[in-house]
């Protein structure tokens, strides 16, 4: 399923958050920094988000936490990218509702490749683009 949308990535270092969002957005989608959980559930509440990508960097548990609340409030198909340092922490994390983990140093093009599967980018008009 492909959804359109913008996408808050999530990540408590912001040169991380940047870089994400500078490589989402220079292949054509909508991306925007929210520093924690708290942060990201206001946003959701403004925003339909298409996608988000989660670090959890933090201890487990809020990771596991967030996805659950965003589970609560009704977006049972808002596709959660969770990323990890630890092998061990995807477990949890697809079970409680993330649709994908990537290991934290994380390849361009599988970042770029994961959320290809679930957002379609907006339509960019070649005129715009050389504009």
């Amino acid at each position: 399923m492909h959804h359109t949308g913008s996408i808050p990535i999530i990540d408590r270092e912001p040169t991380i958050v940047d870089l994400i969002v500078e490589i989402l957005t220079d292949a054509g989608y909508v991306a925007y920094g929210a520093p924690d959980g708290a942060g990201a559930l206001g946003v959701l509440a403004c925003h339909s988000p298409a996608l988000i990508v989660l670090d959890v960097g933090w201890p487990d548990t809020r990771s596991i936490e967030l996805i659950e609340q965003v589970r609560a409030i009704g977006l049972t198909t808002l596709p959660i990218v969770a990323m990890i340092t630890a092998p061990d922490a995807a477990a949890p994390l697809l079970v409680a509702g993330a649709v994908a983990c990537l290991a934290k140093p994380f390849n361009l093009d599988d970042l770029l490749a994961c959320v290809a599967r679930y957002v379609q980018p907006p339509a960019v008009s070649l005129h715009a683009r050389t504009a």
